[in-house]
Order: C-alpha cells, then sequence, then structure tokens
C-alpha cells in the first residue's frame, strides 16, 4: 500500500507513507481520499466541485471529521456523474436531533437526491461510542510511540491499494 498525505505544517512521517505538498497534488494521485480535519472557517467546503474535478476517475472520498468539510451538492454532482465512484460518510453539515426518519429535506435540501445515490455509504457519526471502540481507545492510549509505528508499518504491507488522507490544522496562534 502506498500512503500519501498532505497537511498545511510539514509533518514527520510514519512507516513508509509520504506527505505531498499540495492538496491539489493529493487528489490527482489518491484512489481513496479520507478527511480528517476541525470545523473551521478554512476548512469549510474545502471539498467541492473544483477539489473533485481534480480527484481521480474513479476514486472514492470518506469523510467523518466534520459535515461543513464536504460540499454536499457538489459530491451528489460528483457520484452521478460518475467522477467518484464512490463515497462514504458519518458526518453532515445538520445533523438528526435523534433516532427515526428525520434525515430529510426538512433537516438539509440535498437530503434525499443524496439518499437516493447506490455510491454512497450514510451512517451516524457514533463509531466512537460503541463498547467495542471505548475498548480499543483504552488499549490504544497505553500503546507506546514505537507499538503505534510497527502498527502503522504492518499496515501498509498488507497490500492495500493507494489511501491517502489530508489533515489541516489552523495556522491561528493558540493565544488567539
Amino acid at each position: 500500500m502506498s500512503v500519501i498525505y498532505y497537511d498545511v505544517i510539514n509533518l514527520m512521517a510514519l512507516g513508509t507513507a509520504r506527505q505531498v505538498p499540495t492538496l491539489e497534488a493529493l487528489l490527482n494521485e489518491a484512489d481513496f481520499v479520507t478527511c480528517h480535519v476541525p470545523e473551521l472557517p478554512e476548512t469549510k467546503n474545502m471539498i467541492g466541485a473544483a477539489q473533485f474535478d481534480q480527484m481521480k476517475e474513479g476514486s472514492y472520498l470518506i469523510n467523518a471529521s466534520r459535515g461543513t468539510v464536504v460540499d454536499i451538492p457538489a459530491l451528489i454532482n460528483a457520484s452521478r456523474s460518475g467522477k467518484i465512484a464512490g463515497a462514504a460518510l458519518d458526518v453532515y453539515p445538520s445533523e438528526p436531533g435523534g433516532n427515526g426518519d428525520y434525515f430529510t429535506t426538512d433537516l438539509n435540501s440535498w437530503a434525499e437526491d443524496l439518499r437516493s445515490l447506490k455510491n454512497i455509504i450514510l451512517t451516524p457519526h457514533i463509531g466512537g461510542s460503541t463498547e467495542e471502540a471505548q475498548r480499543a481507545i483504552g488499549a490504544e492510549g497505553r500503546m507506546s510511540p514505537f507499538s503505534l509505528i510497527s502498527l502503522a508499518n504492518s499496515y501498509s504491507r498488507r497490500g492495500f491499494g493507494s489511501i491517502c488522507q489530508f489533515r489541516c490544522h489552523s495556522r491561528r496562534s493558540k493565544s488567539s
């Protein structure tokens, strides 16, 4: 597996991962793009029509960071046109307040269009709330940095396709 990543700051790579200089470079090369960014003014609609145009034909997008990072109407268009092969989301700009059939056009004007797509996986953002996830979080918290690097390296040798991600840190100082 080849792992590349983009970040607004220069970070030391783990394992065989390689940092690319721009988001455009990542989008041009990635088969899978995963989003790992905070919700900030500079990350709102960070993935929009222009970014989908830069992505490889048949690539995939996974957003499990914040709902405002991806321009959903642009995602719908990229999905319908076949530009991307699929996407998975567990965050949305406006989320239902409870269980039931609340993910409708009353909540988001594009909800029905998004739900109608056959190549999109939509799940609630609750993965960290399961018993299994809580046990895993506790176990990972006890791992040494060397164990984490070893784990990352083992995943990079298992023959997965190219998986690429980008992260974004605010450039604001901590005092602001």
